[in-house]
């Protein structure tokens, strides 16, 4: 699912350009990914920062993605203050 928001980095508002999928689909489409460290409970991929509109890819382990998580991806990549080019992972 592609989507695009406005949202604040480091400036009063900026466009967003976000890929979201399942995490079982992007590393199915991605047979070269490498896990940084055990199981993936979420990845973010941040494109270059000072493209427009900036894009983002995030994986999250549910099955199929609904409103409910494309609205809560919203809210987070608004709310995320460390955010960084490069692709970023977590485990649970």
């Amino acid at each position: 699912m592609r989507i695009r928001f406005a949202g604040a980095y480091q400036q009063p508002e900026v466009n967003w350009q976000a890929d979201i999928m399942s995490l079982e689909n992007y590393q199915s489409s991605r047979p070269d990914f490498t896990a940084e460290f055990g199981e993936r409970t979420a990845l973010m991929d941040v494109g270059d920062l000072d493209a427009n509109p900036r894009r983002i890819l995030v994986a999250l382990p549910f099955p199929e993605i609904t409103r409910r998580e494309i609205m809560q991806t919203v809210v987070m990549v608004r709310n995320y203050r460390a955010m960084r080019e490069g692709l970023r992972q977590w485990s649970g």
